[in-house]
């Protein structure tokens, strides 16, 4: 057990200050009066790289930032893989700023209805597609096997046991699913 140098808490694992090598087990800890000389110094430090433009920040002004109907135009014409904003880089410049009913001015329509609907359609089969793909491999390892994709065929290949202990998945995948195992109301 390792004792924290600020609030004497003890634990397996505690983090380490790079430059004084003092124990701390948490952001307060390592905020505290006692070791204000080493972190103040370290954020004095972050500030000043970042004014000085060592610090990369993406969307910064020599970076312009495509509109929605110029990512969905480049998505169509193939030229980024991807559906634009559905991934999960953790990149806030590239997901952009989030809209609200207020953000489009009044009386503006789309300039791109057509191309809206193009751009749907092909989500939407590019997803269909992507199942399709991936039943079409499970299907193809099942033949594999020697089991066909049918579900008595699929049943009679289990023993009773794997067959009990299937059903008992099956139906916790559709409690868990359908909500039915959770209260509508909040515990105090």
């Amino acid at each position: 057990m390792i004792r924290c140098d600020f609030c004497s808490t003890e634990r397996r694992e505690q983090y380490k200050c790079p430059r004084c090598n003092c124990n701390y087990c948490s952001l307060r800890c390592y905020r505290n009066e006692k070791h204000s000389n080493c972190s103040e110094s370290f954020y004095k430090e972050c500030l000043k790289e970042h004014l000085e433009g060592k610090h990369f920040e993406a969307g910064s002004d020599n970076q312009k930032q495509d509109t929605f109907e110029e990512r969905m135009q480049k998505y169509l014409n193939g030229e980024i893989d991807g559906i634009p904003g559905a991934g999960t880089s953790g990149n806030a410049a590239e997901e952009g700023d989030p809209l609200d009913s207020d953000d489009e001015e009044a009386g503006v329509s789309s300039a791109f209805p057509a191309k809206e609907n193009q751009y749907l359609e092909k989500v939407v089969k590019d997803t269909v597609d992507d199942y399709v793909l991936d039943e079409d491999e499970i299907d193809r390892k099942l033949l594999g096997l020697g089991i066909g994709g049918e579900v008595d065929q699929l049943l009679g290949a289990l023993s009773e046991e794997e067959r009990a202990t299937f059903a008992q998945l099956a139906e916790q995948i559709h409690l868990d699913t359908s909500g039915l195992t959770e209260s509508c109301f909040k515990k105090v």
